[in-house]
């Protein structure tokens, strides 16, 4: 996403039930400086609503990768998982998959080239993300003057993915997971589980002996 040419990177992650995840946001800035402490002042990092981070040119290296794994995903993993993953090189990396196994994660990964058909965000929700980030942008130039400062246009980045993301709703993120056929369809009991018929009891036949 970009702001007046101010670029940024943007991770988006949900559960095939449409259990949103934080979104993680990484700015161009060298980690332990000026940049990095001050998107941590951040009122909505500091309120968990969004995870901010920085990398020299915003884009997702090994590190931001271990960043996203620890203060996004680790945290509300309480069982075994499986995460869906596009073919990136730096979600390869072997420190990358140890943290994930020690996460107890089972990673997939989509083939390049398969992500429009086979990865749930870009089959169903990123249109409508995009879309919505787009019209915020244009209502915030239509109400008020362009970001003055970088401060600013983070800022302004933050709120706008903060409150696209916000609009996606978990029946969105489920119809992503089952176009791609990465979840069976069929009747459901209220609290969203498949109804399994019970198995037929086994007949038991009589052996006589004469």
């Amino acid at each position: 996403m970009s702001e007046n040419c101010f670029r940024a990177g943007i991770f988006l992650c949900a559960s095939a039930t449409g259990v949103k995840l934080p979104p993680f946001i990484v700015f161009a800035g060298v980690q332990g400086c000026k940049v990095e402490a001050e998107v941590h002042m951040n009122t909505l990092h500091k309120d968990e609503k969004v995870v901010l981070a920085v990398q020299k040119n915003a884009y997702c290296d090994e590190r931001v990768m271990l960043e996203w794994i620890k203060e996004v995903w680790k945290p509300p993993v309480t069982f075994c998982r499986v995460l869906l993953l596009d073919s990136l090189k730096v979600h390869k990396v072997s420190t990358v998959r140890a943290q994930l196994e020690d996460a107890t994660t089972d990673v997939e990964f989509v083939p390049s080239g398969a992500t429009i058909l086979a990865q749930p965000m870009d089959v169903a929700v990123m249109a409508d993300f995009k879309r919505e980030c787009r019209e915020l942008y244009a209502q915030q130039h239509c109400d008020n003057d362009h970001s003055a400062t970088p401060k600013e246009r983070r800022n302004l980045i933050t709120s706008i993915v903060v409150k696209a993301w916000e609009t996606i709703s978990d029946v969105t993120i489920r119809r992503g997971f089952m176009k791609a056929g990465l979840v069976p369809m069929g009747p459901r009991t209220r609290d969203g589980r498949f109804t399994v018929p019970k198995p037929p009891a086994p007949q038991l036949e009589a052996n006589t002996t004469k």
